[in-house]
């Protein structure tokens, strides 16, 4: 076998093998002779059937195993004697692939860069600290007391406004007919709460009890696609107007959720709110930590990883905006209009993958599969009804089982930092720590 490399530009590589027909041909005996004993075919005795049968009836699947193989074990042997990391899959070429003939093919692949982490004990960080303010505790029990109101009908006849609880009989229809769902009776509708399409609320706004309202709207062009920018007609009639009634912050409002007393709803605010500042405070430190990480390693990355990650952020940019692409080329089109925004940050990405998955590897920090299992549970837990169907995605799934790896890994990795890096706390507001959160998002976004 002769293995030569074509070129070596960057982290791409290019070899060049001919595999003399002999090889081949040997290779190929020896897969008859195996196939042979295990065939079926009739007129044939189970084990009896001759190998020339098997060549004739069989030679083009013989051979296409074996090329197979010979890829396989030929793109090993050039890792393994050149000490090579491979990015991404390689890519074959067939040359020369004629029966009696010497096989000859060219692999491609790009190999994964020399990463040279920094030494993490030298990094210094800040971490921001902020306590649960009584203030912030009022506003939420405010917040909760509102969420939690009663309502009750107004004492003095009025037309009614924006917070008001309409008590009202509505029956909806288009051209087609009468709307499915689109009935109902002693309905309370709290208006200005967009709970209905738009402009259905603000046509019962200054009516009076008992009006009959034709309601004349038309549905968005992004709604159910049977009704979608059709025309409408809805028949209501206001039977009644109520006032919201705010709930006091009491104990009868904590036992109404579940609490014992007042005292205890407040306890529980404040360690929720708690959580939250410290929720924040960790996503900071782990900014600065990775922004660290991209600012000390100067590294070649592999276009093919870098590439792959700019596709995956198309495809997630593409489902959130709700659009569709047909074809390859309609999506290559639109990932051309993003290159300029999205692109660097792909890179950035790649890069930090590789420079926390060289950390790990170092300082030898390691997922365990109990800890996977954990997570792919809790994915399920939150689809109810679907739970064994998420737990079996996953287990057929070896890309999608690695990519719940991947960020339980970098939690491990920027923890393990946090407790070896030289940290100083600062004690903020937490109004100043959310600000701080949105001054670092926006500078990463104009990146």
């Amino acid at each position: 076998m002769q293995i030569t490399e074509n070129k070596a530009n960057g982290l791409a590589k290019e070899f060049k093998i001919k595999v003399p027909t002999s090889d081949v041909d040997s290779r190929f005996d020896s897969k008859v002779k195996e196939l042979a004993p295990k065939i079926k075919i009739d007129g044939f005795r189970p084990g009896k059937v001759p190998e020339s049968v098997v060549r004739s009836r069989h030679g083009d699947r013989v051979r296409a195993e074996l090329i197979e193989d010979v890829l396989q074990e030929v793109t090993k042997k050039i890792i393994t004697d050149n000490n090579l990391r491979m990015a991404t899959d390689p890519h074959y070429d067939i040359n020369e692939n004629t029966p009696g003939k010497d096989f000859e093919f060219t692999v491609k692949f790009e190999t994964l860069p020399e990463v040279k982490p920094t030494d993490i004990t030298k990094i210094s960080l800040k971490k921001y600290t902020a306590p649960v303010d009584a203030k912030d505790i009022k506003d939420s029990l405010d917040r909760i007391a509102e969420q939690n109101h009663t309502s009750a009908p107004i004492k003095t006849a009025r037309k009614t406004k924006n917070g008001d609880i309409a008590i009202i009989d509505f029956f909806g229809k288009t051209e087609d007919g009468p709307i499915q769902g689109g009935a109902g009776n002693d309905f309370n509708l709290e208006l200005g709460s967009n709970m209905f399409i738009p402009g259905f609320e603000e046509q019962l706004v200054g009516k009076n009890k008992g009006d009959k309202v034709v309601v004349d709207l038309k549905f968005p062009d992004n709604y159910d696609k049977k009704l979608a920018g059709k025309p409408a007609t809805f028949d209501v009639e206001i039977k009644d107007i109520h006032e919201k009634q705010p709930s006091k912050v009491n104990d009868e409002l904590a036992t109404k959720l579940g609490l014992k007393d007042l005292k205890a709803l407040e306890e529980a605010i404040n360690s929720e709110l708690q959580k939250q500042n410290d929720g924040i405070s960790h996503d900071l430190i782990k900014q600065e930590i990775l922004d660290t990480l991209d600012k000390d390693h100067k590294i070649e990355l592999p276009e093919s990883m870098v590439r792959a990650e700019f596709n995956n952020i198309c495809h997630r940019l593409l489902q959130s905006e709700g659009k569709h692409v047909h074809n390859h080329k309609e999506f290559e089109d639109y990932a051309k209009t993003q290159e300029k925004e999205y692109y660097s940050i792909a890179g950035r990405r790649v890069k930090l993958g590789l420079v926390l998955a060289e950390l790990a590897k170092e300082h030898k920090i390691k997922v365990e599969q109990k800890e996977v299992n954990d997570e792919v549970l809790r994915h399920a837990h939150s689809m109810p009804g679907r739970e064994k169907e998420v737990v079996e995605f996953y287990q057929k799934n070896p890309q999608a089982l690695a990519e719940v790896r991947a960020p339980l890994l970098e939690g491990k990795v920027i923890d393990f930092i946090i407790n070896q890096a030289k940290v100083t706390t600062e004690e903020i507001t937490q109004k100043k720590l959310v600000d701080l959160a949105q001054k670092h998002e926006e500078a990463l976004n104009s990146k």
